[in-house]
């Protein structure tokens, strides 16, 4: 089984900063801000468990993740469930593992 991506630390600053301008925007006004999506993903469902047990899935319709959107956070994905709701995510630069096991 692959290792999971290990992410650098985005700013906090610069996460509430994208997080106030991507707010209730729609997806073609993200288009306009940050241009062609570097990954377009189709429709998938995602379980979120919350700290006190509880989880709930998500049916999402489409995916698209902007690449070198800001300093520290290099990545926003944007997920686009059924109703129309767009989630975000932002994560920094992907550290790059190197397997020594040869």
């Amino acid at each position: 089984m692959p290792a999971q991506p290990k992410y650098e630390r985005a700013s906090l600053d610069e996460v509430k900063k994208l997080a106030r301008q991507v707010y209730g925007k729609t997806l073609d006004e993200l288009f306009s801000m940050f241009g062609k999506p570097a990954r377009e993903f189709g429709a998938e469902q995602k379980q979120h468990i919350y700290s006190d047990g509880r989880s709930h899935t998500f049916d999402f319709r489409r995916s698209f993740e902007f690449d070198g959107v800001g300093e520290t956070v290099y990545t926003l994905r944007v997920d686009e469930e059924i109703s129309g709701k767009l989630h975000f995510t932002m994560r920094g630069r992907e550290i790059l593992q190197h397997d020594n096991a040869a």
